[in-house]
């Protein structure tokens, strides 16, 4: 086969297939890593929103008179003197009340995944790879063309 034959010009192509290929893997791992990532702060989320039901429901439980006697200047009373949570944990007789009366809900704030942040972290991963693999061919391309050549002549 001669050199520069229509073999050879076609070899940039296949490469970039390639990266096309590697791109759709690529945007696979990164949705699944953002997936994760989601998963994770939804559960630390989680965590949190049942701590914060514990305390209150604990403080809730217990007589006006035992939560009035441990009110701080603020007015708002650490659960953690009256061994509701292990951590400090401040509510005020207000929020005592709407718990008591059902008022209060204990809901996550995040959900387990986001699909947008999925999604985009997919198609950023995908087009990021794509573009890496364009670059990295006209990068070797240039480079073969300044260079020139080597032919190869049978004699």
């Amino acid at each position: 086969m001669k050199a520069g034959g229509p073999e050879q010009s076609r070899w940039g192509w296949r490469w970039f297939m390639r990266g096309v290929r590697l791109s759709v893997l690529a945007a696979l791992l990164a949705g699944g890593g953002q997936a994760w990532k989601d998963f994770q702060a939804y559960d630390a989320d989680l965590t949190r929103t049942m701590r914060s039901e514990r305390g209150y429901s604990c403080a809730a439980g217990l007589p006006d008179e035992t939560l009035k006697e441990r009110q701080n200047e603020f007015g708002t009373i650490n659960v953690r003197s009256l061994g509701c949570s292990s951590d400090d944990f401040y509510v005020s007789l207000d929020e005592v009340d709407d718990v008591r009366k059902g008022r209060m809900e204990f809901t996550p704030y995040l959900s387990p995944i986001n699909p947008t942040n999925v999604v985009m972290a997919s198609l950023f991963a995908l087009f990021a790879v794509v573009f890496l693999s364009g670059l990295a061919i006209t990068a070797v391309k240039a480079l073969v063309w300044v260079w020139g050549r080597k032919s190869t002549k049978s004699a």
